[in-house]
This record gives structure tokens, C-alpha cells and sequence, in this order.
């Protein structure tokens, strides 16, 4: 009996290897922490996790509700404000367990194979990861379609954050942050040239040219010889309605994208752009006051704070620069959907009251932005998530935000998304050097996407 139940266990984990690095893992497009990377497959067991339970609200014999997180911000929200006060107002008994980002979704995979064994009854799931759920049998959340009718979500919400958990027509999470990206800037830098700050693409590329003659660049980003598909590409395609990822899920290159990979190579081989190694000499480039301009997500607007913080009221934030006359003047980059699992043997109605009270309830959503400083997808906690931000010279960040919020795209998700990726980074070095030219670059990485594709199909 024991011989039997070992063997089980073995195959079990040598099948979920396997569906690992056929289904890969997130966009990995350089644009930060929230387009992680595909995470590399593992045949060890369901990592270890680091448990906090919250004070019992429940003390009978009722199971605990078991929520999982990747991201010690989150948990704080959860562990040290909202739990306590869930567990009273519901009566039930809630333990949240944080662990490292690629275990988190190694371990559930590991019970979608298992058939449920072990399963959370809420996850959060970042927007990167969601696309390896995207595939029959793979697909272990439940629709929540049933719900936002019920409460009005759709109405309550910024809906293009919540399209980052759709498929097949039903949306299965709720998007804990607005994610609205903007461009922060050097004013004293721009007067420097004569210039304003860009609002159109051509001004960008202008100032570019300006800022060379001062041995200044106009930004710092990853080298593209590495990964030629820079974030920022991605930030403003998203801006510009020029996804390589169709509403369809189907590969597109625009002639925009062609455009955009022409200028940001024009940008690194002559010098008007840093291209940094690695994160420590990005900021020590930035310390010299030698960088312009910085694309980023609410999320990271502290990182000037903690990388340059002598720079403090020398940076603003201000829109993007428009690419196309139609594009929008923000994008989105990140997110993270708290979503309900399928194998979960709590009430699902409960369970939905409790999503709904951590991340729609403006009480909640307000007191979540003041403790971790994530701007709310949530229209009714915007007016009360406004407050000065310092470093940026006492800019109100929030009123930007809100004021974008209506123009924020939608992000589409395809499970191929990490091969896309893969493509990109195999031929980049020979874009850079080249060898290969942007039509003929693009030519091979849909080429070399679709010989990805058929082989996990």
C-alpha cells in the first residue's frame, strides 16, 4: 500500500513538471516586478510557505479560510488591518499564507494535478502569471460573472483591470490596483533644453536629440541586445491600441510596434538612451543627473524615492507622450487578481463576501491605499486616495491617476504570451547588431512563436 501511494505521488509531480514548461509562466517584458518573468520549472514538492493566522473569530469546529499571497505588501493590508476586522463582521476564521511568487503558482499546479488536494480557497494571482490558466484543464478559478452582476462591479470598477482575468467570457478576479502608467520627468532637465515636457511622440525623440548634446539621456532602460521587447515598447503599445496580443488572443504586429522598435534602437545605438547592465547602475546613471525621464506604474513612483532620494522635489509626474493622435496618455503595467478557487470546500457566497469586502468596499479599498500606497481601481475610493506626495514636490499623484483613469486601455491576456517573450529574447542580440532587419526580426519571432505554440498544444 505504501509502495503504491509513493509511486502515485512521484508521477503526480513528474506530470505537473511537465504541464510547467509546456504552459510557462508571465509576459516577462522587462517593465518591472509586475510582468515577472516564466518561472522555471521545479521537481521538488509544493514549497514551503510562511503561515500568519490572524486571531480566531471562530473558535468551533469549522474550517479556517485559507487565502494565498506572493507579495509581503498585500499581506500586510490583509494580516494586520482587514483579517481582524473580516473575521468579526463574518465570523469566520481566515489564514493567510505568503510565499515566494514562482512557489505560489508551482503549488497550484501541483493541485490542479492532484485533482484539488490541498487547495487554497483564495489566491491572488499576478496579471503575468494569469495566462497559464488560460487552457482547457488548466482553468482552476471560478467565474465570478454571477457576482459583479449581483453587485454592480462592472459599474464600481475601472473595467480594463478586470479584463486581466477574463477568458471565455467570464471574469474570474478582482484586481487589487489601478496600475495606471505615467511618465515622471526632470523639469530643471527640460529647461535646461528649452523644452516641455513631451506630449507627443516626435517631442520625445526631439528632446532626445537635445538632451545628447548636453550628455544627458532622455531615459534608462534594459539593453535591448538582452531583450530587444523593452517595457517601455510594451507600456506605450498598450497606449496606442497596437497590442501584439489581439482581443482575439492572436498575434499582431502593427506597423506601429515596427515604428516603435526602429526608434528605441535608434535611441540605444546612439547613445540619447542608457542602457543600464543591471538595477544598481540604472540608479547610479540616475544619481548623476543624467536621466530625463522614467516610465513607471503607480506602484513604482517610490522608487526614485529609495534609489535617488538626494533628488528629492527635482522630479514631477506628468501623462505619456501620445504616440498616435488617438493614443491614450496613460497605459497600464502590473496588477494582481484575488481570485476563488474551484476545489474550495467554503461557501462560495461567503467567500465572494469576503472579496468584495477586502477590495470593493471604499472603506476598505481607501485604508488599503494608505497602508500600502496602491492606487484603488475602485471609482468611489479615488477621491479619498489623493493625498501629496513629497518626493515629487508635494504633486497630489492621485489626482493624476484619477483623472487618467477613464482612458487606461484594456491589457489582453493569451497564454502564449512567456513564448512571445521567449522569440523576442532569442533574436534580439541579432536585431541590435544588425543582422537581422525589423521586418525580417518580426518575421522569425511570430514564426518562432507559433513552432513554441504547436509544441506545448
Amino acid at each position: 500500500m505504501k509502495r503504491t501511494v509513493i509511486l502515485s505521488i512521484l508521477l503526480a509531480l513528474l506530470v505537473s513538471v511537465a504541464l510547467l514548461v509546456a504552459c510557462g509562466g508571465g509576459a516577462g517584458t522587462g517593465g518591472g516586478a509586475a510582468t515577472t518573468a516564466a518561472p522555471a520549472a521545479t521537481t521538488t514538492a509544493a514549497p514551503a510557505a510562511t503561515t500568519t493566522a490572524a486571531p480566531a473569530a471562530n473558535s468551533g469546529s469549522a474550517e479556517p479560510i485559507v487565502m494565498w499571497t506572493f507579495a509581503e505588501t498585500h499581506a500586510v493590508y490583509f494580516r494586520d488591518y482587514w483579517i481582524p476586522r473580516a473575521e468579526e463582521k463574518f465570523d469566520v476564521s481566515i489564514r493567510i499564507e505568503v510565499m515566494d511568487h514562482t512557489a505560489l503558482n508551482d503549488r497550484l499546479t501541483i493541485i490542479i494535478n492532484a485533482g484539488g488536494e490541498g487547495s487554497p480557497d483564495l489566491v491572488e494571482i499576478e496579471q503575468g502569471q494569469f495566462n497559464r490558466y488560460m487552457r482547457p484543464g488548466r482553468m482552476c478559478l471560478v467565474p465570478l460573472n454571477d457576482y459583479f452582476a449581483h453587485d454592480d462591479v462592472l459599474n464600481k470598477m475601472v473595467e480594463g483591470r478586470l479584463s486581466l482575468y477574463k477568458f471565455e467570457g467570464n471574469y474570474y478576479g478582482v484586481e487589487q490596483a489601478l496600475c495606471p502608467v505615467t511618465m515622471a520627468y526632470r523639469p530643471d532637465l527640460f529647461e535646461l533644453i528649452g523644452k516641455d515636457v513631451p506630449a507627443t511622440w516626435d517631442d520625445y525623440l526631439e528632446a532626445a536629440r537635445l538632451f545628447k548634446e548636453h550628455d544627458i539621456y532622455i531615459a534608462a532602460q534594459s539593453d535591448m541586445r538582452n531583450n530587444a521587447f523593452l517595457g517601455d515598447i510594451d507600456i506605450l503599445l498598450r497606449a496606442s491600441d497596437s497590442q501584439h496580443v489581439s482581443a482575439n488572443q492572436e498575434i499582431t504586429i502593427t506597423p506601429v510596434f515596427k515604428n516603435l522598435m526602429s526608434d528605441f534602437l535608434t535611441l540605444q545605438r546612439d547613445g540619447m538612451v542608457y542602457a543600464f547592465e543591471d538595477g544598481a547602475d540604472r540608479w547610479n546613471m540616475m544619481a548623476q543627473d543624467r536621466v530625463a525621464t522614467m516610465m513607471m506604474a503607480d506602484w513604482a513612483a517610490g522608487w526614485l524615492r529609495d534609489n535617488v532620494p538626494e533628488q528629492e522635489d527635482k522630479w514631477r509626474m506628468a501623462p505619456l507622450p501620445k504616440v498616435t493622435p488617438s493614443a491614450s496618455t496613460t497605459s497600464c503595467n502590473g496588477g494582481t487578481g484575488l481570485t476563488m478557487v474551484e476545489y474550495t470546500k467554503q461557501d462560495k457566497d461567503l467567500l465572494w463576501k469576503l472579496i468584495y469586502d477586502a477590495l470593493i468596499e471604499t472603506e476598505n479599498v481607501v485604508k488599503k491605499f494608505e497602508i500600502i500606497m496602491l492606487y484603488p481601481p475602485v471609482y468611489a475610493a479615488m477621491p479619498e486616495s489623493n493625498s501629496p506626495f513629497d518626493y515629487y514636490g508635494g504633486q497630489v499623484l492621485g489626482e493624476l491617476y484619477m483623472e487618467l483613469a477613464e482612458t487606461m486601455p484594456v491589457q489582453n491576456q493569451a497564454w502564449w504570451r512567456s513564448l512571445f517573450t521567449e522569440a523576442v529574447t532569442e533574436l534580439s542580440f541579432d536585431l541590435y547588431e544588425g543582422d537581422l532587419t525589423v521586418d525580417e526580426f518580426f518575421d522569425k519571432v511570430v514564426a518562432g512563436t507559433e513552432t513554441r505554440m504547436k509544441a506545448v498544444e
